[in-house]
């Protein structure tokens, strides 16, 4: 059995939902997950694996979504001694996201 199937969300157990992005399958079934838990009740919290600077900055925009005043897990980017390129910077203890379309993400060594 799937620990978060149809039984689960008749009466969620829980009142919070750690999601790893890289672990569940990517944003759209990360999304899809935090969606059926918003119907529910259940806060969504989004988490980071190790990712490089552009999976970072992916669940960053991700999170941003599903709940932009929460406090996530993002801050993994001093883990690497070099990455595919500059992480989002953390400003007041905020995650600021990059301005403008997509996902704003520059490929360069940081």
């Amino acid at each position: 059995m799937h620990l978060v199937d149809d039984d689960f969300w008749r009466a969620p157990p829980v009142g919070r939902l750690i999601i790893k992005p890289a672990r569940l399958g990517g944003l759209l079934a990360s999304m899809q997950l935090a969606l059926r838990a918003r119907k529910a009740n259940v806060e969504c919290i989004v988490t980071t694996s190790l990712e490089s600077a552009c999976g970072l900055t992916a669940c960053a925009h991700l999170a941003a979504a599903i709940a932009p005043e929460a406090c996530h897990g993002l801050a993994t980017a001093d883990c690497f001694a070099t990455d595919t390129g500059t992480p989002p910077a953390i400003v007041g203890g905020r995650l600021q996201l990059p301005q403008g379309q997509g996902l704003g993400f520059a490929v360069g060594c940081a």
